[in-house]
């Protein structure tokens, strides 16, 4: 039914990055790279 995506375009953590930008209504590059490096230790 769904067709797969593209894991370049939709990795885990850009996904996951645009998430939590979804539910901010603004984050300075900081907020995003600690997050980040939150994600990445938590996989």
């Amino acid at each position: 039914m769904f067709k797969e995506l593209d894991p370049i375009l939709h990795s885990q953590l850009r996904l996951a990055l645009i998430s939590l930008l979804i539910s901010v209504k603004e984050a300075e590059f900081t907020f995003l790279k600690e997050k980040k490096r939150m994600l990445q230790q938590a996989t």
